[in-house]
């Protein structure tokens, strides 16, 4: 028994895993993504972040494992560019992430992860931790999309209470390029009640929109059991109404450990469900879940989850997970924030205030003494004019 295992190790590693999902599955959360905090520099800010993963393995006569090779290769572009004036505060993230994989089962390139998101947040601070935001989202994929299966299978396809088969194939395009398409809009009010780097609670609460351009798109809900795979096709999802976020994040350990928790909900009193569903029953709601070991400055393990249940688009619930090993590195760093004054001893604080009380008034005495010096040579020279007008006086006529 043999087994050949190479490993770029060097390059990180990458585990992605899916239930009940695919990673061409619209999961957009409608939320922004972080949260703010008043007390930053004035001016123009920004961020730039790249990071990969690969992985190759190949086994020989190995129990339990396929013979062959495993490859999977991934990267992902992160960027940022802020803008702070006063209580004024405008935030633009960028976000790419694409992953490929090819397996012995399937000896072809196939595509893993793909996704674009790009935000604008506008934040309006009444005071320290509260005050009204507006955003706007988009989410799409880059690349076509396509379920590549080793052998030639049917497939079903539904939609509504129409339904079509497709046999004899092992390819069905999903999706296009740009395809799904969702836009998000919210405006409202926002309130950070623990504003802490261990802990930072967020709530918020307004008005939004959502639209979801995925006509004709299709998505794997097969459940087994069958001769079929099941697909889906979409509908475009138009929904507007009442949103709401709860969340908390922060980082421990000296900030090598990092963690996000958010949970939205979004009630669609205006929609376009040609079931005519209550807003109730079409109520959407959002689950992400994230956490983050820095092994070195330039290596990180990372595990995010997504629960996603959107019934106007997709009865299912879509769940994903994402476990991987990262090297990441930072082209452009943000502005780091001067360092807070260091702590003072309250016996030197209590000795440096009397010191400061006692130059005021050492500074206060001198300006009395120089005024009374002006003063009594004002008076000085009266006298020295009342002397000269007394001498005319006296001079014989």
């Amino acid at each position: 028994m043999k087994r050949i295992m190479m490993s770029a190790a060097a390059a990180g590693i990458a585990v992605a895993m899916a239930t009940n999902a695919r990673a061409e599955d619209p999961m957009t959360v409608y939320v922004p993504q972080g949260e703010v905090g008043k007390g930053a520099r004035d001016g123009v800010d920004g961020t730039l972040g790249v990071a990969a993963n690969v992985s190759l393995t190949g086994n020989d006569s190995v129990v339990g494992q396929t013979d062959g090779f495993s490859f999977l290769f991934g990267f992902a572009l992160t960027g940022g560019l802020d803008y702070v004036a006063g209580s004024h505060e405008i935030r633009n993230t960028l976000s790419i992430t694409e992953a490929w994989a090819q397996t012995p089962a399937l000896d072809e390139m196939v595509k893993t992860n793909d996704v674009v998101g790009l935000e604008s947040l506008y934040n309006f601070f009444f005071a320290d931790s509260a005050g009204a935001f507006g955003r706007l989202s988009l989410q799409t994929n880059i690349l076509e999309t396509e379920d590549i299966r080793a052998e030639k299978k049917n497939f079903l396809i539904t939609k509504g209470v129409e339904s079509r088969e497709l046999n004899g194939v092992d390819r069905v395009p999903l999706t296009s390029s740009f395809e799904p398409l969702t836009l998000a809009e919210s405006a409202g009010l926002f309130w950070q009640p623990i504003r802490d780097e261990a802990i930072n609670a967020a709530v918020r609460l307004g008005i939004g929109g959502r639209e979801t351009l995925a006509d004709g798109a299709l998505v794997v809900t097969d459940i087994g059991g069958t001769e079929q795979i099941e697909l889906t096709e979409l509908a475009n999802v138009f929904q507007g109404g009442a949103e709401a976020f709860v969340g908390v994040d922060g980082k421990l350990s000296e900030g090598r450990v990092g963690y996000r928790l958010g949970f939205d909900a979004l009630l669609p009193v205006i929609n376009n469900d040609p079931q005519e569903r209550s807003s109730v029953d079409l109520l959407r709601l959002g689950l992400v879940g994230a956490v983050s070991f820095s092994v070195f400055e330039w290596m990180s393990l990372n595990y995010q989850l997504k629960v996603l249940s959107d019934p106007q688009l997709l009865d299912q619930a879509q769940i994903q997970n994402n476990l991987m090993l990262t090297l990441n590195y930072t082209l452009i760093k943000r502005n780091e924030p001067p360092p807070p004054p260091p702590p003072v001893n309250p016996e030197v604080e209590a000795a440096l205030k009397k010191a400061e009380e006692a130059a005021q008034q050492a500074k206060a005495a001198e300006e009395s003494a120089k005024a009374a010096e002006e003063r009594a040579k004002a008076a000085e020279e009266r006298a020295k004019a009342a002397e000269e007008r007394a001498k005319t006086v006296e001079q014989p006529q």
